[in-house]
């Protein structure tokens, strides 16, 4: 009953109607690359995309946010902040900034993205057999496109796809033949306090994450931390390395939230540091999160990610909008933002759980 009359109010009426709600966006990439740490975990925008964005939110109040500490925080999101006069806040993970460690979950990327990758060279090798006549012989070289063997790219043996998906289900018990799908699901669902699986998982791709560290960079420096302060941006904390803390013990969490804001605090000398909980504040016992702020005064105000959704006094959530505009039609990626549709659909979502708290208290009041 309740969403049914919430459809009829006009899509301008939000806003207005609800002045006083803070609205916050959360972000964690934006890049025109195919991320190989970041890809197969979430889509995100590209730098037009993303400038789109800032157009809509341009002379607005909304609070942009970053989380995690990627490097094109500093090199592409910087930049088109100061172009559109824009500022944020960018939550970091303090284990990993000068890419000391790789997050798990990054990991499992790199472990998902070799997969697909010799997948698809097996794939092209078999279609580029059956171009060539059926059987398997190479067509006559093309003197055209005759490549320069210095800038070769090694290829994926043409059986080398399957014993690699062999060995990610050996070692994660998925049933045989696994397919690619399965292998996915199965590696996405490894959890933090099974980083030496996912380790283990590294190995058997022949994935060298330090090597990675080293010659990709995926996260930004404190030098170019500290850049970002300077120009003006506001700088929190997201946990040491990006645990899930719906699985860790009370007094984990309270290390990883205390020492992450130190070392923030450290840099900026700022008097309190914004909090970001890493994934979600789902399940988290909001008594004990305050507590641990009241205890800790260098701990500013906790963030979530559930939309505009309400929470306690010192709480606040963030509206994710990581995921490129599509055609509805086409489902091909669009540059125009789609931000005022998602910020209606998050308000219309608050006005609802707002209203249903209100009824609930309402038929309390009037059974008692």
């Amino acid at each position: 009953m309740v969403t049914r009359a919430l459809d009829t109010i006009p899509a301008v009426a939000w806003r207005a109607m609800m002045p006083r709600t803070e609205i916050a966006l959360c972000y964690h990439v934006v890049s025109h690359e195919a991320l190989p740490h970041v890809r197969p975990l979430y889509p995100y925008k590209n730098p037009a995309q993303f400038a789109s964005d800032l157009e809509f939110l341009a002379g607005g109040d909304a609070m942009i946010t970053f989380d995690d500490g990627f490097a094109e925080c500093r090199t592409v999101v910087a930049p088109l902040l100061g172009r559109y006069g824009q500022r944020a806040t960018f939550f970091i993970n303090t284990d990993l900034i000068d890419n000391k460690v790789l997050m798990y979950r990054h990991k499992l990327a790199l472990c998902i993205d070799r997969l697909e990758s010799a997948s698809f060279s097996a794939t092209a090798r078999s279609e580029a057999g059956t171009r060539s006549g059926g059987n398997g012989a190479p067509p006559e070289p093309d003197p055209a496109r005759a490549i320069d063997p210095a800038r070769a790219i090694a290829t994926v043996p043409i059986d080398e796809a399957a014993i690699l998906r062999k060995r990610v289900a050996d070692l994660l018990g998925v049933p045989q033949p696994a397919e690619l799908i399965a292998l996915r699901r199965a590696i996405l669902s490894l959890r933090a306090d099974r980083a030496m699986r996912a380790d283990a998982l590294c190995a058997v791709l022949d994935i060298d994450v330090p090597a990675y560290l080293a010659t990709r960079r995926p996260y930004m420096t404190w030098t170019q931390v500290k850049e970002l302060m300077e120009e003006g941006h506001t700088l929190g904390a997201h946990g040491l390395d990006h645990r899930e803390f719906q699985a860790l013990p009370p007094a984990e969490i309270e290390r990883q939230i205390v020492e992450s804001c130190d070392a923030v605090r450290a840099l900026t000398k700022q008097e309190k540091i914004p909090f970001a909980v890493p994934f979600s504040l789902d399940g988290l016992d909001r008594a004990h999160l305050l507590d641990i702020a009241r205890r800790n005064p260098q701990v500013g105000r906790i963030y979530g990610t559930s939309g505009l959704m309400p929470e306690p006094l010192g709480f606040l959530n963030r509206l994710v909008v990581d995921n490129p505009p599509m055609s509805r039609h086409t489902r091909r990626p669009l540059t125009t933002t789609r931000l005022p549709f998602k910020i209606r659909a998050a308000l219309r979502e608050r006005a609802g759980a707002l209203a249903r708290r209100i009824l609930r208290r309402a038929t309390g009041t009037a059974a008692a």
